[in-house]
């Protein structure tokens, strides 16, 4: 069982990219649009050098240029709703909505892919949204503009990873990683190519240091996930163990971030969460 030692090291590098995420937003001169572009143009470069070494494959464009489309979209509106997530609410809160996401995939898999809806689903699905609504005392139901920029982060990459389904069934999900990585890069370059001009602001030692963390970490996190694949995981065996993120975030976010606030509150819903997102994917 080797592949659990790359699925280990998948909830590692996913709760330092949730740190580093907010570490980053943080920041005086944080800009979520130039941050995304920058982000997402390091991950391309980090994962396409690991893809030379298993052979790198373009898409077949003529056959998915429609999902390819979709996806740059949806990835691309995601990482953005993500960056601007991180400016207004803290990483173990956002972690915690994110795995709506997993609700959001489930329902989308369910109208456009026909999956059937059993009751682990159900029961998961009432775990992780009861959960996210908890999270939140009475003062803080408002629905400020950092949970609604979470929200739709969630709904995206929902839908993104539906679209995934469609290519990912005959296309290398490496090369699909470093082809998913850029063409968003096109999209939000399109939606803000003012953000451009603001690039100079990023030339600060702090600020180069978390950015390339935050893009490795996500690079090795990605990487990782499929090589567990490779050796013989199935995605329903690593998918839960990666959902543990949730709880180390949380955990890490306490210590490194000082976000101590509810944390019991915060540790009983991201187990609430991880064992509805476990049962989501029985």
């Amino acid at each position: 069982m080797t592949w659990i030692i790359f699925a280990f090291i998948v909830v590692f590098t996913q709760s330092l990219t949730n740190l580093f995420q907010r570490k980053l937003m943080k920041e005086k001169d944080s800009n979520p649009i130039l941050t995304s572009i920058i982000f997402l143009f390091l991950v391309t470069i980090f994962t396409f050098i690991y893809s030379l070494f298993n052979g790198f494959v373009l898409p077949n464009f003529e056959k998915f240029t429609l999902n390819l489309i979709i996806g740059a979209i949806l990835y691309g509106l995601s990482v953005i709703f993500t960056f601007k997530a991180s400016q207004k609410i803290p990483a173990s809160e956002l972690v915690i909505i994110s795995a709506f996401g997993s609700v959001i995939a489930i329902i989308a898999a369910v109208f456009i892919l026909k999956e059937t809806f059993g009751m682990f689903k159900i029961i998961g699905s009432f775990l992780i949204i009861s959960s996210t609504i908890f999270i939140y005392d009475k003062k803080k139901t408002k629905i400020n503009i950092g949970i609604l920029y979470a929200i739709l982060m969630t709904i995206c990459s929902g839908l993104a990873v539906v679209n995934d389904t469609f290519i990912l069934k005959s296309y290398d999900p490496i090369s699909y990683m470093v082809v998913m990585s850029f063409l968003p890069i096109i999209v939000i370059s399109l939606i803000n190519p003012k953000a451009y001009l603001s690039i100079h602001k990023y030339f600060k030692l702090k600020t180069i240091k978390n950015i390339l963390f935050l893009s490795f970490s996500q690079a090795i996190q990605g990487s990782c996930y499929y090589i567990a694949l490779s050796l013989g995981a199935n995605a329903s065996q690593i998918a839960p163990i990666s959902r543990a993120s949730i709880i180390v975030t949380v955990l890490l976010a306490s210590v490194f971030l000082k976000e101590r606030d509810h944390l019991i509150k915060k540790i009983i819903c991201a187990v609430l969460v991880t064992i509805g997102v476990i049962l989501l994917v029985k």
